[in-house]
């Protein structure tokens, strides 16, 4: 639920404002009702408080009159002359007495109880039947006849507290006391008669000066308890929570005062408390709480209507503005679209006008640089559509549903397809017309799939048709859950790879030969130095000659290697070629040949005239020091050998030729088939020193120039090499004789 509000409320800037404003006004309404609940209480309360202050010095008072006109018509009894009479006469004393006593105001209201006593401390009279208790008056009585004067006490006698009076009645002059006049008053039945009537008669207590409460009605806790419960039970104390609680933690007011009292009375310094319950506030609270909800409710309901106004009124321009935004993503282009309601906007004087203002100049400056970007995309497309249409390498562009987007001419020629347009079709379509022309391990439909799935792995695939060829295939995925299939043809590096293989292979072989003949001759002669019986000169001469011509055979095999990588390195990186006469390097290379000593003479018949050329003069050389060697060791001493130049046409292309002929012994066309693989020697004698990589250079090198070899040969009678190179021009013509 929270999570599905956030998104609700993050998902508008109207709603953002609505629950702020709603959030404010609630906490604003809050403060206020809070605020006016607390300040309501605390007048009520200091009414009341005032109140109650009122009514304690009223009733004070009311207590004290009492208190102090009882007190004096004590006293003016005590010394009424009828009754100091009714004390010394014995005759008609009690009828005396009676009638004076008991028609008194306190006696007949019912609330005092008067005796007399004589001298003696003997009771002559009573008002009630009976006497007073003696264990609660006597020392009463004895204290009055002691000091001779009023005295006042409070006593419990029966469960009752007493206010007990004494006064000594005095004759006319005497100073010895002739009796002494005693008056209960019963504290409770006075209060109680003091506040008849009244509602809050149990909130008064009557205490000494201790602070004790020595008059407290017995059922004011149950009645406390009771008002308590009785706003428990209220239906208003039902329904509200703080009423109750209001009602159980309510305070109690305790307003206290001294009664100012006549003596004898001022001597027990009586105090007049009242206890009273001052929760009316917290009532008065609960009343107003429920229409302060109501009030706050209906207050809420009104801003929140307002607040809705208020927002979709402040939130709509912008929203105006997301959705001129939205519809310009969408479209992908950022041409002005509602520009009426755009302009409207930038006439506002506020942040909105000035954000529109900036919006529609944001527009028009992509909308000139998105034209910009068009044309230069326009460019960059045709630039890379024919970058894809001349590149060697293949591409295959596939969309999420398995449809050929684009499919580059090379990718044609490469997979040998029938056919030129693919664009539209799946690539399902694509494999059926490429299955019949894989090799075998690659027809499987698993193969297929494994190798059209996007990854970083490189997958080889060989055609059968309609050329052997071996493939290079990388699958990588688009980010529209699409893929591109690149392709490459590694067929000639393959088969450069098959042949470095094989030549490595070769060369390693025909280096063990010379390598174990030179180890086990040093053996031997190791061996035989170390021995008993030390070998001949004879014998160390021709074990010295094996090792020296074996050594010789591998440094040439390992000069020829390293010729033949130096080669291929400079024919991969292209040669130098440069426009010359072939005339210049050839004469240069015969020359090098003609020794005066050697039965074997060179017969060179080179024309200076011939066509230029294009060669690279070391490379040249190499060649012809190659051919040239070859007939030196297979032709017999004495027999020449011819050099010869020419030019011939062929197929419309003129040509520079060299022919170089022997008289050796020649070979066989068995032979001839072979003469140009690496390490092929054929039937060569072993006195013949060769590595048989010769004429491999030799080929290499002329076709490093666009040129031809050919080589014809008959037994016993010798072998034709021919070397022909491109002509530049026709520059004059010599056939070949």
């Amino acid at each position: 639920m929270f999570a599905r509000f956030k998104r609700w409320h993050y998902s508008s800037l109207r709603h953002q404002i609505l629950v702020w404003l709603i959030a404010i006004a609630f906490i604003v309404l809050s403060i206020i009702l809070l605020g006016s609940l607390k300040i309501s209480r605390n007048l009520v309360e200091q009414n009341i408080y005032a109140q109650l202050e009122r009514e304690h010095v009223i009733q004070s008072e009311i207590v004290e009159v009492y208190l102090n006109r009882t007190n004096s018509e004590f006293t003016s009894l005590a010394n009424h002359p009828i009754l100091q009479g009714g004390l010394t006469k014995k005759v008609n004393q009690q009828n005396l007495l009676f009638a004076l006593i008991n028609n008194h105001p306190l006696v007949l209201q019912e609330l005092a109880s008067i005796y007399a006593y004589d001298p003696e401390k003997n009771l002559l009279f009573s008002s009630v039947e009976g006497a007073p208790p003696a264990l609660e008056y006597d020392a009463l009585i004895r204290l009055g006849f002691q000091e001779k004067t009023g005295q006042a006490q409070i006593l419990m006698v029966g469960g009752s507290h007493i206010l007990a009076l004494v006064q000594p009645i005095f004759y006319t002059g005497s100073v010895k006391p002739a009796g002494l006049l005693l008056m209960g008053l019963p504290l409770e039945v006075l209060i109680s008669r003091l506040f008849q009537g009244r509602s809050d008669a149990n909130a008064w207590s009557l205490g000494n000066k201790a602070g004790q409460d020595i008059v407290q009605n017995p059922k004011q806790s149950a009645e406390i308890a009771e008002m308590v419960g009785d706003i428990e039970r209220s239906p208003l104390g039902t329904d509200s929570l703080l009423t109750r609680l209001s009602a159980k933690n309510s305070p109690w007011k305790v307003i206290e005062g001294q009664l100012r009292l006549q003596s004898p009375l001022d001597r027990l310094q009586l105090h007049l408390t009242l206890r009273e319950r001052v929760n009316w506030s917290d009532e008065l609270t609960a009343q107003l709480f429920t229409p302060y909800l109501l009030i706050l409710g209906l207050t809420l309901a009104v801003l929140l209507a307002l607040i809705i106004f208020a927002g979709r009124k402040l939130a709509m321009p912008l929203e105006d503005l997301t959705r001129l935004a939205v519809s310009i993503e969408q479209q992908g282009d950022p041409k002005l679209g509602g520009e009426n309601h755009l302009r409207a906007l930038i006439l506002r004087q506020d942040e909105v006008g000035r954000l529109s203002t900036q919006f529609a100049r944001m527009l028009q400056r992509l909308q000139l640089r998105h034209e910009g970007l068009e044309e230069q995309v326009a460019q960059r497309n045709r630039r890379l559509e024919m970058i894809f249409a001349l590149s060697p390498d293949g591409f295959i562009e596939v969309n999420a549903q398995g449809v050929i987007g684009y499919l580059n001419p090379a990718c044609v020629n490469l997979l040998g397809l029938q056919k030129d347009d693919f664009t539209g079709q799946t690539i399902d379509f694509l494999l059926a017309q490429l299955k019949n022309q894989l090799a075998a391990e690659h027809t499987s439909d698993a193969v297929l799939r494994r190798i059209l799935t996007p990854s970083e792995q490189i997958h080889l695939l060989r055609l059968r048709h309609p050329l052997p060829r071996t493939l290079t295939l990388l699958c990588r995925k688009g980010e529209d859950g699409g893929f591109v299939l690149y392709v490459r043809d590694i067929t000639q590096e393959a088969e450069l790879e098959q042949l470095r293989s094989a030549f490595m292979s070769t060369a390693a072989h025909e280096l063990r030969t010379p390598i174990s003949s030179i180890w086990g001759y040093a053996q031997l002669l190791t061996k035989r130095l170390k021995g008993p019986n030390q070998p001949t000169a004879a014998m160390l001469l021709e074990m010295a000659s094996v090792i020296e011509r074996q050594s010789q055979n591998m440094a040439e095999l390992i000069n020829d290697l390293l010729d033949l990588s130096r080669l291929d390195h400079q024919i991969q990186q292209g040669l130098d070629l440069q426009t010359t006469s072939l005339a210049i390097y050839l004469r240069a290379v015969v020359s090098q040949f003609s020794l005066p000593d050697d039965g074997r003479h060179i017969v060179a018949h080179i024309d200076d005239h011939l066509p230029e050329v294009r060669l690279h003069p070391e490379s040249f050389k190499r060649l012809i020091v190659n051919v040239l060697s070859n007939a030196l060791k297979y032709s017999p001493v004495g027999s020449p050998i011819g050099v010869n130049t020419f030019s011939l046409q062929e197929e419309g292309q003129w040509w520079v030729g060299v022919s170089i002929e022997d008289h050796g012994k020649g070979m066989g066309a068995e032979h001839q088939a072979h003469l140009f693989e690496r390490f092929y020697r054929g039937d060569a004698p072993q006195n013949v020193p060769g590595t048989g990589l010769g004429l491999a250079i030799c080929k290499e090198i002329v076709e490093a120039h666009q040129g031809r070899i050919t080589i014809t040969s008959q037994l016993d009678v010798g072998t034709t090499v021919r070397l022909l190179f491109p002509a530049l021009r026709k520059w004059g013509s010599k056939s070949d004789s």
